[in-house]
């Protein structure tokens, strides 16, 4: 078998599940990660053969197994690029997303100044805190989860990536906060229950559900919660960034508003969405 009748037969294997475009791209990182082959090598040496090692073929041929039945590819990998950097995740943390990076982007950019006390409340893979505590060298970055096997992945992130985070276990529907601070972020559950029917079965069947969706009758559950506890944990002038979903940005924009925060802007991520609020504690 060459290089070129291997990948496209594992994109005809992901054809049923993926769109055309994602089939290719899946099964060119699938090659890469599996087989050492560049992307472009399959096209320009294409006519080479694969080696015949059974072992990397048997995992190959189980990677693909596992996505053709919805396993997600950095599930099944075991890892995700989070800005320039590998995330180690599983199905204990959600798959970090690339309007997450541009929620980290703007805090990063707007808090470089001085040393600043930064929580990330919900850390799930880490990727939020971990990229913070790399970015800001200066900042003191603590991030909280309700689950311990997310809190397992996010220490282990940090420490294969050289973070020095603070990790606690809470839940703050029903707990304060401890400690005060300029920034809190947070990428919470915002996904509306009724909103399941237009998901992939590669998120609902893999994905963390806690960390994925509110109920229908209290879409903004968790943004008042947490902007009730920076009410008291931020400091006079401190900053709250949430991600959101994009259908509720005036919602949370008005909710943040009548809570006394200031300077509410929503901002709209590369595809035009409304999908990060930031506001000022004064």
């Amino acid at each position: 078998m060459t290089r070129k009748s291997l990948f496209e037969n594992t994109c005809s294997a992901l054809s049923a599940i993926y769109p055309a475009k994602e089939s290719r791209i899946n099964a060119l990182i699938l090659l890469e990660a599996f087989w050492g082959w560049p992307a472009h090598t399959v096209f320009i040496d294409g006519t080479a053969l694969v080696e015949a090692d059974d072992a990397i073929r048997q995992r190959f041929e189980k990677a693909v197994a596992e996505m053709q039945a919805h396993r997600p590819l950095q599930y099944v990998l075991g890892k995700a690029w989070f800005g320039n950097r590998e995330f180690l995740v599983d199905e204990r943390v959600l798959i970090p997303r690339p309007e997450t990076e541009e929620l980290v982007r703007l805090v990063i950019s707007e808090n470089r100044t001085k040393s600043q006390k930064i929580l990330d409340i919900g850390t799930g893979s880490g990727c939020i805190a971990v990229t913070l505590a790399l970015e800001l060298p200066d900042a003191a970055v603590t991030a909280l989860d309700i689950s311990p096997g997310a809190l397992t992945v996010a220490h282990e992130n940090a420490v294969a990536l050289g973070a020095t985070v603070e990790f606690r276990q809470g839940d703050i529907l029903c707990e304060n906060l401890l400690g005060e601070y300029d920034v809190i972020v947070s990428n919470p559950p915002y996904v509306c229950c009724s909103e399941r029917e237009a998901m992939r079965p590669n998120v609902l069947g893999h994905e963390p559900a806690t960390a994925l969706f509110v109920p229908d009758g209290d879409p903004l559950l968790f943004f008042r919660r947490i902007a009730e506890l920076g009410q008291q944990a931020l400091r006079p002038g401190g900053h709250l960034y949430f991600e959101i979903n994009e259908r509720m940005g005036a919602r949370v924009e008005s909710l943040l508003h009548l809570q006394g925060y200031d300077r509410v802007r929503i901002l709209k991520d590369i595809f035009d969405r409304e999908r990060i609020v930031a506001a000022q504690w004064n």
